[in-house]
């Protein structure tokens, strides 16, 4: 019993030693836990630290961009400013072209660019793919048009994730460029004038002047008794060549007058039945042997308040063309006719025709077939018939088929009395 009593106090008794050792090795431990919770929370701080520090310096680079955008829309005339992140949504909104598109600063900056209603599903198109592009790196430009208004964009990548689109109101700039690049065409036509000009006088004065130069020597040599016949003959070629220089040339001033707005209407009443009739007695010394014009009317009177020196000119060439360009025993038709507030004027004839790939250029000036190069002309006759009836407020038109003939149709009003473009000089 005692020696069982001893042993148990030897098994509970705790030496000093292993008592100082474990106490030892928890102060230990506790100090190895503080010192990795001490080296945690200073690398806590210090990361902490270095977000705030980056924040900050973002912070301060997004005013920096901010005031720069700001700077852009607010100092650049004609410029409006869109700033847009990865998602495509609007984060940056200013410049003076946003009243022009009818856009809101306020209402549109957070929005997608797919929201937008003022943008056109093009515009949105141009804007997503330009944006694409832009965040890959390097500027990009294109140009669109919104109304009235075209513009030029450049984009350009920014730092944080953004690309800046750039929308420069261009519109001034393309209109100037439209006006001189009319007015260039309008020179280069000008000096194409003037080279046709040269050419076809060449040729067209060539001939009458070689008769008049002719029938001169022959009235010289044809003094005696005898031969005034002959000689009367030759002033008659005189005076006809004269006459067809001097058609040339009224041609010419007529083109420059019409072209530069001087010939304006000079209206007056007369009867166009009539009026036709005298101008195809005028045309019987052109006539071919066999050739006949045939006038025909849906009335015996017809009214008529047009110009009547414009009438003239109209009528006189379509009428002289189709006998020209038609054989001695075909006939030539004007038909005359009425339908409401309008009149139609057809000539028909029988002649060569016009070849169908050159007809869109029948009123080009100086054109001429290439089926009638033996046959004399200046190419300026129908240009001109197409002006008076323009300025007469009519149209006309025509069909044509090779060995078949043309028809052309005048279509003018009877009355022009409330045409307010009216005038009445003629200058």
């Amino acid at each position: 019993m005692a020696k069982k009593q001893k042993a148990a106090e030897q098994e509970t008794t705790v030496t000093p030693r292993n008592y100082t050792e474990e106490l030892e090795q928890k102060v230990k431990d506790r100090t190895r836990e503080l010192t990795a919770m001490v080296k945690k929370l200073v690398e806590t701080n210090l990361s902490l630290e270095y977000q705030m520090h980056e924040t900050r310096l973002a912070d301060a680079q997004a005013k920096k961009n901010y005031a720069l955008y700001v700077a852009i829309a607010r100092y650049f005339p004609k410029v409006m400013i869109v700033v847009i992140d990865k998602k495509h949504e609007i984060v940056f909104l200013d410049g003076e072209e946003l009243r022009k598109i009818g856009l809101d600063k306020e209402d549109v900056e957070g929005m997608a660019i797919e929201e937008v209603k003022n943008f056109s599903a093009e515009w949105k198109k141009q804007m997503i793919a330009c944006a694409r592009l832009t965040f890959q790196g390097g500027h990009h430009g294109y140009e669109i048009k919104y109304r009235t208004s075209s513009y030029k964009v450049n984009t350009m990548p920014l730092d944080e994730g953004l690309a800046m689109f750039i929308f420069t109101n261009v519109t001034e700039q393309k209109n100037t460029e439209r006006k001189m690049l009319r007015a260039l065409n309008k020179e280069r036509e000008l000096s194409e004038l003037k080279s046709r000009f040269v050419s076809m006088a060449s040729h067209e004065f060539r001939t009458p002047l070689s008769t008049i130069l002719s029938a001169a020597n022959l009235i010289a040599r044809q003094n005696e008794p005898g031969k005034e016949d002959k000689r009367l003959k030759n002033v008659d070629r005189i005076k006809s060549s004269v006459k067809n220089l001097v058609d040339i040339l009224n041609e010419f001033l007529s083109i420059g007058r019409l072209e530069e707005g001087e010939l304006h209407m000079k209206k007056e009443v007369f009867d166009l039945i009539e009026f036709m009739k005298i101008i195809v007695q005028e045309l019987q010394h052109v006539q071919k042997p066999d050739q006949q014009v045939r006038l025909t009317a849906d009335r015996e009177v017809l009214q008529v308040n047009l110009d009547k020196q414009f009438t003239r000119n109209v009528f006189l060439n379509l009428l002289s063309n189709a006998l020209k360009y038609s054989p001695s025993h075909k006939p030539v038709d004007v038909i005359i006719a009425t339908e409401g507030p309008a009149l139609t004027v057809t000539i028909k004839d029988q002649g060569i025709g016009i070849p169908e790939d050159e007809q869109q250029n029948l009123f080009n000036l100086f054109f001429r077939a290439r089926n009638v190069t033996n046959i004399e002309g200046t190419g300026l006759g129908l240009p001109i018939v197409k002006k008076y009836i323009e300025l007469m407020h009519g149209k006309i038109t025509f069909e044509s088929k090779i060995e078949q003939g043309s028809t052309f149709t005048i279509s003018l009003p009877l009355d022009q009395n409330n045409d307010e473009e009216n005038s009445t000089d003629r200058r």
